[in-house]
């Protein structure tokens, strides 16, 4: 079996987290979170995350060139002995989705079933003051002896490389 990880690691979109308050029961009233009833329990509330997959065209287009490439590969190394995306399991899960392989099918597709590709960094900031920041440039934990972060969590932003590599890189020095 083959297959093909398609990640765009720095997306044009933007998505959304809201946090929605719930009613909720207790044994003798039922609750509702307002303004004036501020949220006091997680079961209070229903977090709803809209990671706004093919919302912008940048990443529609960019995932169409990634989808050409890898048909191309299909084509170059397999030639017609299996099917790419959507294929007719796809076809077979999301009726209706897919009818028209045509223009489109891409936005549909990563509409339906992209997933998040998280790596956690940006979480702990560095700089010279530990008012505002958690490490040092010489990633030294403020206030704590002989101790570093020396992975993702230092770096402002997501590289566009392997994390996993970048830490290790990090951690070397």
């Amino acid at each position: 079996v083959i297959s093909y990880n398609l990640c765009l690691m720095n997306p044009s979109a933007s998505g959304t987290v809201r946090i929605v308050p719930t009613k909720t029961k207790t044994t003798t009233t039922t609750t509702t979170t307002t303004s004036e009833n501020p949220i006091r329990r997680l079961k209070d509330v229903v977090v709803k995350i809209d990671p706004a997959y093919a919302n912008h065209e940048d990443d529609i287009k960019a995932f169409e060139g990634a989808f050409a490439v890898c048909d191309a590969m299909k084509k170059e190394l397999f030639g017609a002995c299996f099917e790419a995306l959507p294929g007719a399991l796809y076809k077979h899960i999301l009726p209706g989705v897919f009818s028209s392989v045509a223009s489109g099918w891409v936005k549909r597709y990563t509409a339906h079933m992209g997933l998040p590709y998280f790596h956690w960094c940006g979480t702990c900031r560095m700089g010279d003051a530990k008012d505002d920041s958690v490490v040092t440039e010489a990633f030294r934990v403020h206030g704590v002896g002989n101790l570093r972060v020396v992975d993702a969590s230092i770096l402002p932003t997501c590289v566009s490389a392997p994390t996993a590599l970048t830490s290790a890189a990090i951690g070397y020095e």
